[in-house]
């Protein structure tokens, strides 16, 4: 293992996430922007973690998909489990699919906005995904499966390149594993969408998503701190949020920089 992936795996085993989310209604109520604001405060119950110590990695947001970038993320993420102390107290498993992809050639990610007809999560921006069913062979298959079901997409079309270790929803009871994918050239107006499920699409590039202008943090409480992306045509906060913070952190660390402000173990 080199020192790049050493660094990047020790990264992504430092950052914690509480199990408890708060409602649009409070995440709205507490928006910090980074243009005005652009880090809370540092006090004792809180820590930084930078990552620009990341070296050998994507400089530029045209490397981001190409084969050396894919296989270093690919290297990285493929030697990561999910601790089974996470699988133990949940009760159910889901997937969720990150769609890498380019728009006139410009290197983005796809989001979907949840259908109102749905009992949960409805007109939430989130990515593709579902429940695993029993029918799934691996956690990959249900990812790859609700893209389809979602997007109209056909497997064969897309590349699926690695699954991130799962994180808790927000009610602690179902491990969701992000599966990072690249759909390659894109129009989102000939998607054929399920409207069941999905009530439409957008796509943000690299570098808006990267743009410290249009990133800000919420504290919910002086022990829970989470990311959100502005300045788009949704708000992304909640679980999708915190996939993409840790996608963008790993996928290209030396175009991510940012501080991250999460609560200190109490003595």
């Amino acid at each position: 293992m080199n020192s790049t992936t050493t660094q990047g795996a020790r990264v992504l085993r430092k950052l914690r996430f509480s199990r408890c989310y708060p409602t649009s209604s409070e995440f709205s109520s507490n928006i910090s922007r980074s243009s005005s604001s652009p880090f809370f405060p540092r006090s004792r119950n809180s820590r930084t973690i930078r990552t620009s110590s990341l070296t050998g990695t994507c400089s530029n947001f045209s490397d981001a998909f190409s084969e050396e970038n894919k296989d270093r993320l690919v290297g990285q993420l493929g030697k990561m489990r999910t601790p089974k102390s996470l699988l133990a107290r949940c009760s159910e498993e889901a997937a969720v699919f990150v769609p890498f992809c380019l728009v006139n050639s410009v290197p983005s990610v796809l989001f979907t906005l949840r259908s109102s007809q749905l009992n949960s999560h409805k007109g939430e921006v989130s990515f593709p995904g579902g429940k695993r069913d029993p029918e799934d062979n691996s956690i990959v298959d249900t990812a790859v499966r609700e893209m389809e079901e979602e997007l109209g997409l056909e497997r064969s079309h897309v590349q699926v390149w690695v699954q991130m270790p799962a994180f808790p929803d927000r009610t602690g009871k179902k491990a969701v594993t992000p599966v990072i994918g690249f759909l390659g050239e894109i129009d989102v107006n000939s998607l054929k969408l399920n409207p069941e499920e999905v009530e439409s699409v957008f796509t943000l590039s690299l570098a808006h998503v990267c743009n410290p202008l249009n990133r800000g943090y919420t504290k919910f409480t002086s022990q829970t701190v989470y990311p959100l992306f502005l300045n788009g045509p949704r708000k992304i906060w909640g679980l999708t949020a915190i996939v993409l913070e840790q996608v963008l952190l790993i996928a290209v660390p030396e175009s991510f920089q940012e501080q991250f402000f999460r609560p200190a173990n109490k003595k």
